[in-house]
């Protein structure tokens, strides 16, 4: 139990749970990556709690996000995975806490969920592609995740992949290719990032179904009218965005201007 560091030189730095430094809060460690600085960060699937190690200091701190005010009403459940951006950023993925974005000093910065477009906020894996883009495995779908913009993509069958449960901690980038590759159960999935990003270039055209004033459908002509009288202040507007591969994942959104 605990943890091995090996030097460059061959020599060995044990770091056992009741290491002099102080005891070390986690075990079965699952989860191992290295920010720009040099420092550790390990995750414990059965644990929210994260360990960093300075390579400064040799020494361990403990970083618990369900203790931060933002995610403390949540139940974030183990971690399942953790990968760090190019600024040195940690981005944490949880049993059913979706995925957390934290800054170097362990500091939640955003947590995506369901509520911003993931199907699931049961994440299996992270794995950041080639241009920055986050790519996490869940059990409704392959997802993106741009963290330029917040942007969340999601791939299934309807979108052309061979299987949709990634449940297991199996993904890579090939930086020599470009290529993806995440693991299913019973499948080995590759893909272009970019060529599957490609799909969402062409998006469904929303159209005006229906549109009633007071409970009364106008018609199409005057559809041009920009004013209403003071008492027709009741008006609904149907539209529809038809596609003809999948439309379950068509979400709509409308402005009011004015």
């Amino acid at each position: 139990s605990g943890l091995l560091r090996i030097t460059h030189d061959g020599k060995s730095h044990p770091y056992p749970p009741t290491w002099k430094g102080g005891p070390l809060p986690i075990g079965y460690y699952m989860t191992a990556a290295e920010d720009p600085r040099g420092d550790l960060w390990f995750t414990n699937i059965k644990d929210s709690r994260i360990l960093k190690w300075s390579v400064v200091t040799d020494s361990f701190r403990v970083i618990d996000p369900g203790k931060d005010s933002a995610l403390a009403h949540l139940v974030l459940g183990g971690v399942t995975d953790l990968v760090m951006d190019a600024a040195g950023d940690p981005w944490v993925s949880f049993e059913g806490g979706g995925i957390v974005h934290l800054s170097n000093e362990g500091h939640t910065i955003h947590r995506y969920g369901v509520q911003d477009g993931l199907p699931s906020n049961f994440i299996s894996v992270l794995t950041f592609d080639g241009k920055g883009r986050l790519w996490g495995g869940t059990v409704k779908g392959l997802v993106c995740l741009d963290p330029a913009d917040g942007q969340v993509h999601v791939f299934n069958r309807s979108k052309g992949l061979p299987d949709e449960r990634f449940e297991d901690k199996v993904s890579l980038f090939d930086p020599g290719s470009g290529n993806m590759w995440f693991g299913t159960p019973t499948r080995l999935i590759r893909f272009d990032p970019d060529k599957l990003m490609s799909i969402f270039q062409d998006q469904p055209k929303v159209l005006i179904d229906e549109v009633h004033v007071n409970g009364i459908p106008i018609n199409e002509l005057s559809l041009v009218q920009t004013s209403f009288k003071p008492d027709e202040n009741n008006i609904t507007i149907q539209f529809v965005a038809p596609d003809q591969n999948d439309g379950s994942f068509i979400e709509y959104s409308y402005l009011l201007e004015g």
